[in-house]
């Protein structure tokens, strides 16, 4: 085998149609190799075509970047799934000085939030990091 063929991304990859994926499966989705954690296929009945909803970790990173929209009296956030656009709000603010940082970056935002970066590991979900939203 030809070394140019042995580095062939091409190669390392094939297509799939979705509704054949299955949890566990690995895709890759936005240039990234994932892990499927959760996934369903619903059908829509006007026209018959298939929808398939896809949940999938980085398998390097386990990094997630959510949109905080808001933080109640109990340091509850609410976030804002930039990938699937649904909203969650079972996540704290973390302890200590970035718990303080994440929440004196989101007053001075504004209506245009932060970006924070959410880690899932063994059915546990925590805010490691932010950044200021700049897509806004």
């Amino acid at each position: 085998m030809s070394s140019s063929i042995a580095n062939s991304e091409a190669s390392k990859t094939y297509p799939k149609q979705g509704s054949a994926l299955c949890k566990n499966d690995f895709v890759m989705i936005k240039n990234r190799p994932c892990k499927i954690v959760e996934i369903s296929v619903t059908k829509d009945e006007k026209h018959g075509h298939s929808k398939v909803h896809i949940t999938a970790l980085d398998i390097f990173t386990k990094k997630k970047l959510e949109n905080l929209l808001s933080i109640n009296d109990d340091n509850f956030v609410t976030l804002l799934d930039l990938k699937t656009n649904e909203t969650k709000d079972n996540l704290c603010l973390p302890n200590g000085e970035l718990g303080i940082q994440i929440k004196s970056a989101f007053e001075e935002s504004g209506d245009q939030g932060i970006i924070v970066t959410v880690v899932a590991a063994c059915n546990e979900e925590a805010i490691l990091s932010w950044k200021k939203n700049a897509s806004k």
